[in-house]
């Protein structure tokens, strides 16, 4: 770990080959792309990090504390916890000062919808992609 987040990559992806770990495998390596084109961000890569370690409050703390809240959200749709992304979108909107708190974000509803019609809950997808 202490290798990716020093950008080592070499050394960061001999350690994960090693012991086989390819989710993070792939992480080194998109990290590795990413710091190449001058665009890794350090903040993104200490999230991405926790939240593979398992530590996902504490990814979704660091990603909202830095001001990413679309990478906080996509984490907590991916975990399925759609009620907890909603309220994270309304409270940062209503920070912003805009009148998007009272809105529910469409794009969260739309995976909902998905997850509810891949779970075979037709009619529950079908209420939210109302």
């Amino acid at each position: 770990m202490e290798a990716l987040q020093a950008k080592d990559f070499l050394h960061a992806k001999k350690a994960f080959c090693r012991i086989k770990d390819l989710k993070f495998i792939n992480l080194a390596e998109r990290a590795e792309m990413d710091n190449k084109n001058r665009n890794l961000d350090d903040t993104w890569l200490a999230g991405q990090v926790l939240a593979l370690l398992g530590k996902h409050k504490e990814a979704v703390a660091h990603y909202t504390k830095n001001n990413q809240l679309q990478s906080a959200i996509i984490l907590l749709t991916q975990m399925k916890k759609f009620n907890e992304a909603q309220e994270l979108s309304k409270k940062h909107a209503n920070k912003k000062g805009t009148d998007g708190g009272s809105l529910l974000d469409p794009s969260i509803l739309i995976k909902q919808a998905e997850f509810e019609r891949d779970s075979n809950n037709w009619k529950e997808a079908a209420n939210l992609y109302q």
